[in-house]
């Protein structure tokens, strides 16, 4: 498709052992973010699920990475859990709006993403996500992320239609996936992987490769029409992002924009 815009990313880069891999083996941790950006153009912030980002490390963040990089951050879970026809739901969304606003102010700021609790569900829900939906302030993209199989229906899909929503798309764990219905003119792929895969996380020890190519296939049939494509993908899935990232590039046909350099001067052809 024409001006299709198709970014790969990881969720989170705070990672030591990604020293001599991703980073300089002598990289401090606050330059963590920067040495990524000179890799991949696209990273998650999920910590802001926790916590509303502090303005200052944000206008950090975009300030030390290039003009052509985004980040993604999951909006706080503490106003996901506020009745969306309370007028503080509002509030709060406008307050987390001008925390990241360093980022939009440059043009870095890439999706917003609403990731509600797999017990939450369509049937005592729905009202809810749509006066959620109603509420979300102009101007950002916003993406929710649902865990929960009675929300796979075509009221849910039009709710979000209707606001240019984007439905994130994900693997739900023991089989089970999202469907992959378009609701705005963007996607969000979102491939956490299980938690139960331990540390460390500095080498590939699983194979999701069946997992990778179904993803990519439906990119690029059930969402050819999409303008623009975010993949992120977790430490969870194979046990090394940064290499499962550059496989699904390789799926995606993505070629990746710069490569690491070692200490050594070798230039990285690979990250696994």
């Amino acid at each position: 498709m024409p001006g299709r815009e198709i970014r790969v990313g990881v969720i989170g880069w705070d990672y030591p052992e990604w020293k001599g891999l991703v980073y300089p083996s002598d990289a401090k941790r606050e330059d963590f973010l920067r040495h990524y950006a000179e890799r991949f153009p696209l990273v998650e912030s999920a910590s802001a699920y926790y916590g509303m980002p502090k303005t200052d490390a944000v206008a950090r963040w975009a300030e030390e990475t290039p003009d052509d990089f985004t980040i993604a951050l999951k909006v706080p879970d503490w106003i996901l859990k506020k009745k969306p026809d309370d007028p503080d739901t509002a509030r709060a969304l406008g307050v987390f709006l001008q925390h990241v606003a360093p980022l939009a102010e440059v043009g870095k700021l890439g999706a917003l993403v609403a990731q509600f609790s797999p017990y939450y569900r369509a049937d005592k829900k729905a009202k809810d996500l749509a006066a959620f939906v109603r509420a979300l302030p102009g101007g950002p993209r916003w993406a929710v992320e649902l865990r929960h199989a009675s929300w796979w229906r075509k009221e849910t899909y039009e709710t979000l239609r209707a606001a240019n929503v984007t439905l994130v798309w994900s693997a739900l764990g023991e089989g089970a996936r999202t469907p992959t219905e378009v609701t705005s003119d963007s996607l969000y792929l979102r491939l956490f992987g299980d938690r139960d895969l331990p540390p460390p996380y500095a080498q590939k020890r699983r194979d999701a490769s069946d997992e990778l190519h179904h993803w990519a296939d439906r990119i690029h049939d059930e969402g050819a029409a999409a303008k623009r494509v975010d993949v992120l993908v977790s430490k969870y899935l194979e046990g090394y992002a940064p290499g499962t990232a550059e496989t699904m590039e390789a799926m995606l046909d993505v070629s990746p924009t710069t490569r690491v350099t070692t200490r050594s001067g070798v230039r990285q052809t690979t990250l696994f």
